[in-house]
């Protein structure tokens, strides 16, 4: 006995400096935040959060400083995120404490089909989606930022595009420390950028990408700026737009001025829920970002995250299977609003959460295949406002080969005036339908599609062969497969509490890798984020169904999650991540760390993460994140786990009770807080 308790003894003792030595490291991991007390500006990027915070000591406010980061970013980040792209954004304004948002995420071109990326036997045609000029949806960076700026913003217009205009100009230096955002880790992508000649006569030079410590200059795209700053309508209507439909004709692009033309950003109310004592809100479909933040912090609901101490096996088991859930209703559930009716008010609905937490055991992890999307019926449950109608799915049988038929009718956006924002998508007697009502039968096997805007009759090959076929592209498109240190993200509180919380991409690394001529325009390859057939993965090996099919006009399903958090009327945090479709689950565990866990603005993002996306079944750790006790605790509970490379690039501003601020950047980026 005495001999046991010896070893019972020297096991606790061992155990003990394992979860010691593992604090320390995590510990030493830790960066420092910044503490200022007047405004604050938070971005990937050294040089960005430089541009915003000279806003900020010009008398601007948080709009004039986040359009300012954004430009700059454009200019030192175009890998991620540029003036070829889209995003979303959240703003807060202290003086009605009203919270909006504006999405100027790309959009399909007119002559976008929904089978354009498969060839005639219905196999996805490699590459098709995310090289080249195909691949590229409308932009809406400089239309979102000239609306924002044009209803909020203080200071001119050109003013807040001088900084980004002076690093095109003059150039940069590329940061001398070497991370998963510098030009050199896009080494998959380098082919691409060779066989475009814009694109490589800017970012490389002999070959090769620019390397860390050498400047780089881009005169075009500083004329392209200073051209915006005088006429930011150049973009849709002018010369750039010209040169954009230009290059796209000369390139089987299918972008026409008439696409430049129609786009608009569109204020959209943003979804906000309660979780403690905090109001969250963030950005509406067609972002699931927010919907399905919401939803997981529902399932989590009251659930005491304390007592079972952080980053403990239960607590990353709830997290997992919360995340698994979450996943599996955006495959199938969320879109485009203005093309198809999402069930948001059921499925951030505290009930709905609280039934899908009542299918969790805390004890066994359960497959991928049998954690089911929400169906329509029990969903219409938790309908809070009498009337909505939703899209509506006819079951139609229980086999193994299941069939749905889709009883709703999508229709366009109607034409939309050149200036200005749409408030919501009104029908138009213009409006174009969407043609025929469309079925998918699918099994393990094989895919059939019937309808879309051909009218004709597909069938496409077994769905393994594609989702093998899919991985492979993958691959070339990432450093790590399916994790995006791609697209960025810029919060901004300034001295009256104003806020922005902005997240913008290209969306793959450099993009489409092609810049439209004369331009220094890096193009986005947006149009990768749609379903490009049923059940193929995206380039972040995210899966969608009809919801997120192609169609003129549509906005591709994002995963963006900018985020704003205000407690009884004050302003809280402002939060954001790239990262794919990491994004939602980086966000709630950086809310969580500071909510929960009352961890400063450094830790929250500097800790370890995981990530559960329902497919595939895994879920992914970061290399020494966590104990080896609780990674085998939960690998006895049957989670498959896969330690991969670190992801993401959160960063966050925190108000503090004595109202000074508090913020930093992920030290897994090279971004920068900045204050005064």
């Amino acid at each position: 006995m005495h001999f046991l308790n010896r070893c019972t003894q020297a096991s606790i003792t061992a155990l003990s400096f394992i979860v010691i030595s593992y604090n320390q490291v995590a510990s030493a991991a830790f960066i420092s935040p910044l503490r200022t007390k007047q405004g604050m500006v938070v971005s990937a990027n050294p040089n960005a959060s430089d541009a915003g915070l000279l806003m900020l000591q010009k008398g601007g406010n948080a709009v004039d400083a986040a359009v300012a980061t954004t430009f700059a970013i454009s200019v030192v980040e175009p890998f991620a995120a540029g003036i070829g792209g889209g995003g979303f954004l959240l703003t807060h304004q202290a003086k009605t404490q009203k919270i909006e948002a504006l999405d100027f995420r790309e959009r399909a071109p007119l002559k976008a089909t929904r089978n354009m990326y498969l060839d005639s036997q219905g196999k996805v045609r490699p590459g098709s989606s995310t090289n080249g000029h195909l691949a590229v949806g409308t932009p809406g960076t400089v239309a979102g930022l000239y609306e924002v700026h044009r209803k909020y913003g203080k200071l001119s217009w050109r003013e807040v595009i001088k900084p980004a205009i002076a690093l095109a100009q003059n150039g940069f230096i590329l940061s001398r420390v070497v991370t998963p955002r510098s030009l050199p880790a896009y080494e998959a992508r380098k082919k691409v950028i060779l066989s475009n000649p814009a694109a490589r006569a800017i970012f490389t030079r002999n070959g090769d990408f620019y390397q860390p410590g050498e400047k780089l200059v881009q005169r075009d795209l500083a004329l392209t700026l200073t051209e915006i700053s005088k006429n930011p309508q150049s973009f849709y209507t002018g010369r750039i737009a010209r040169s954009i439909a230009a290059d796209m004709a000369k390139n089987n692009g299918i972008i026409t001025l008439q696409d430049l033309k129609a786009y608009k950003p569109i204020w959209r109310t943003p979804v906000c829920g309660n979780f403690r004592n905090n109001r969250v809100c963030s950005m509406p479909p067609p972002s699931s970002g927010g919907v399905h933040l919401l939803q997981m912090l529902n399932i989590i609901g009251d659930t005491d995250l304390k007592s079972m101490g952080w980053h403990s096996p239960d607590m990353l088991h709830l997290l997992a299977e919360s995340m698994k859930i979450a996943y599996a209703d955006r495959s199938s559930l969320l879109g485009d609003p203005d093309f198809v009716k999402v069930p948001v008010t059921q499925l951030i609905n505290p009930a709905y959460g609280k039934l899908r937490r009542q299918q969790i055991d805390m004890q066994r992890a359960k497959p991928s295949s049998q954690v089911k999307p929400g169906d329509l019926q029990t969903l219409q449950q938790f309908t809070q406002k009498p009337g909505l109608r939703e899209y509506q799915w006819q079951f139609m049988g229980n086999t193994p080969q299941q069939c749905y038929r889709w009883s709703s009718q999508m229709p366009e956006i109607s034409p939309s005036p050149l200036n200005g924002a749409a408030n919501s998508t009104k029908p138009a007697s213009s409006r174009l339908p969407y043609r025929n009502a469309k079925s998918v039968c699918s099994s393990s096997r094989r895919l059939i599609a019937w309808g879309g805007l051909t009218g004709k009759q597909r069938v496409l090959p077994p769905l393994n062969q594609q989702l093998l076929a899919r991985r492979e592209e993958i691959k070339n498109l990432k450093v790590g497969s399916y994790e995006s240190m791609e697209t960025t993200h810029i919060n901004v509180i300034d001295a009256q509490r104003n806020a922005v919380s902005l997240t913008f991409t290209v969306n793959t690394g450099f993009g489409a890798g092609v810049v439209a001529a004369g331009t220094g325009i890096l193009l986005n390859n947006e149009m990768d984020d749609f379903a490009i057939a049923p059940g193929v993965p995206n380039a972040f090996g995210l899966v969608g169904n009809e919801a997120n099919a192609i169609a003129p006009r549509k906005t591709p399903l994002s995963s963006m999650t900018p985020s704003i958090i205000t407690e009884n009327g004050r302003l809280r945090m402002a939060v954001g991540t790239p990262g794919g479709g990491t994004i939602i689950t980086q966000v709630l565990q950086v809310i969580l760390n500071i909510l929960e866990y009352n961890m400063d603005a450094g830790a929250a993002v500097s800790a370890s993460r995981i990530h559960h996306q329902w497919l595939p079944d895994e879920l992914r750790v970061e290399p020494y994140g966590f104990d080896i006790m609780t990674i085998q605790e939960l690998r006895r509970r049957g989670q498959n786990i896969k330690e991969i490379t670190p992801w993401g690039n959160a960063n966050v501003i925190i108000v503090k009770p004595d109202n000074t601020l508090e913020g930093a950047t992920d030290p897994r980026g090279e971004g920068a807080a900045r204050g005064m």
